[in-house]
């Protein structure tokens, strides 16, 4: 089993109806120095924050009752290329652990 957990070079910030991820530090290859999040990754990067070290399956969970008129397969989809989104800017950390 794998925890994700929100990366300390990141900072989330609310703004309006928005959420934005900022990078603590910048790469000078980065081109985006914040970035907007869109409803779905909003929620799940809330989820994780809220709940630090939870895992896909749980996450799904929570999705499903969020969304019970998504099919469970497509929202599975949509979890895992938004951590992988996620993952990919150092945003989320993903680590194995032995539960």
């Amino acid at each position: 089993m794998k925890k994700i957990t929100i990366s300390e070079n990141f900072i989330i910030r609310r703004i309006a109806n928005s959420v934005l991820l900022v990078p603590m530090i910048r790469e000078l290859s980065q081109d985006v120095a914040t970035y907007t999040l869109n409803p779905t990754a909003a929620e799940i990067i809330g989820y994780i924050e809220k709940n630090d070290g939870k895992n896909n399956q749980q996450i799904l969970e929570f999705m499903t009752q969020s969304y019970p008129d998504i099919a469970t397969k497509q929202l599975q989809e949509d979890i895992q290329e938004c951590i992988d989104d996620l993952q990919e800017i150092g945003a989320v950390i993903i680590e194995n652990c032995n539960d």
